[in-house]
């Protein structure tokens, strides 16, 4: 995986510093979609000196580059995911949590044009907002 991340960075022509690995390896150990306070913490455990600022920096530049995802969601916090890969996401609207969620079809869909929109589109996010089965099951019982 690190050998992995410093190849995608020198591809992008980031330097390839002991805080992006951190953060970079950090993120990669969640599951969920963590925002950047969960990942400082995770980070902090290797860093003890490392700034809240330099992992929410980090965690954009990855953004940016197309190493991560940035997911946000109105009204709370930007969450992080470490999958690249265009994909969607389920949000459930009592608790909060984000998961993936894969579908080929996603692939095949078409982005307006330019000439019909004006618009340059570069990427698509889908969210899918609903009650997860947990929350469904609190709701029930």
């Amino acid at each position: 995986m690190c050998q992995n991340f410093e190849e995608m960075c020198k591809n992008r022509g980031l330097s390839i510093t002991v805080q992006r690995q951190q953060v970079y390896q950090a993120l990669m150990t969640f599951k969920s979609h963590p925002t950047v306070d969960v990942v400082y913490e995770q980070v902090r455990k290797s860093i003890p000196t490392i700034s809240r600022a330099t992992v929410y920096r980090t965690l954009e530049t990855l953004a940016d580059e197309g190493l991560i995802q940035r997911v946000l969601h109105p009204g709370s916090s930007a969450r992080y995911d470490g999958n690249p890969v265009p994909h969607a996401h389920l949000v459930c609207t009592v608790c909060g949590k984000t998961e993936d969620w894969m579908d080929s079809s996603l692939n095949t869909m078409s982005y307006p044009s330019h000439s019909s929109t004006g618009y340059m589109i570069s990427n698509c996010e889908i969210t899918f907002r609903g009650v997860c089965p947990e929350c469904q099951k609190k709701a029930v019982g």
